[in-house]
């Protein structure tokens, strides 16, 4: 189960938080397997692992958004 909707747009492990045993937040340990784009106010372009891979999403087209600097679509 995610934790309270959190996620993280660090790259290079699954964007997904988790509960641990003691109920607080930490990130999916799972291998990640897909990029995509995920929507925080803005567009990131995340890592997921195969559980949260299906709550990835494309941006509009034509909605260009500006990641870490690069513009992407």
């Amino acid at each position: 189960m995610d934790y309270a909707g959190a996620c993280s747009t660090d790259r290079g492990r699954c964007f997904g938080f988790i509960y641990d045993e003691h109920g607080k937040p930490e990130n999916c340990p799972a291998p990640i397997v897909t990029v995509g784009w995920l929507k925080v106010d803005r567009w990131y372009q995340v890592d997921a692992c195969t559980e949260h891979a299906g709550q990835l999403k494309k941006p509009t087209s034509g909605a260009n958004r500006v990641v870490n600097g690069t513009t992407r679509l």
